[in-house]
């Protein structure tokens, strides 16, 4: 990977995780992995100590749109979804994958539909036949600290 590539990764990982800390309630605390580190790249611990059950996974490149989960997947989607499965997995957690290309908004995956909002959302079958939505990170950003305790 070039050095202009993790660059723009590294940005990507410092405004999810300035999105996170702002939107999350007060007393969450919200960290940035190392490469290699862990595996997932955002980890975030509410104020108890106890983890967020969900393994960040932060994919920021300049050609990326929904338009290339909507006409596939894509390789290159289903590449990073696997990858924050496995690194969900190896973690004990459950993967939350968020992307964004060049002035597009931000999107998250996961098994879960945060549903009961008025944004978009979409709906990818994956190969191992599980539903993973898609919704714009603007219109569930409010939800996030309930994203957890599910049986998913």
């Amino acid at each position: 990977m070039g050095s202009q590539s993790r660059g723009k990764g590294a940005r990507g990982e410092r405004e999810i995780a300035t999105l996170l800390r702002r939107e999350l309630p007060e007393g969450w605390t919200v960290e940035r992995f190392g490469t290699g580190e862990s595996g997932h790249d955002i980890r975030v611990t509410k104020p108890n100590g106890q983890a967020w059950p969900w393994a960040v996974e932060v994919k920021r490149y300049r050609d990326f749109s929904v338009g290339e989960v909507l006409r596939g997947p894509s390789a290159r989607w289903l590449s990073w979804w696997r990858q924050a499965v496995e690194q969900a997995e190896r973690s004990g957690s459950r993967p939350l994958l968020l992307t964004r290309g060049d002035r597009r908004p931000w999107w998250v995956w996961s098994w879960l539909d945060h549903g009961g909002h008025d944004g978009v959302s979409v709906q990818v079958m994956t190969s191992d036949r599980r539903a993973v939505m898609g919704h714009r990170l603007d219109d569930v950003v409010g939800e996030l600290a309930a994203f957890e305790g599910l049986d998913l």
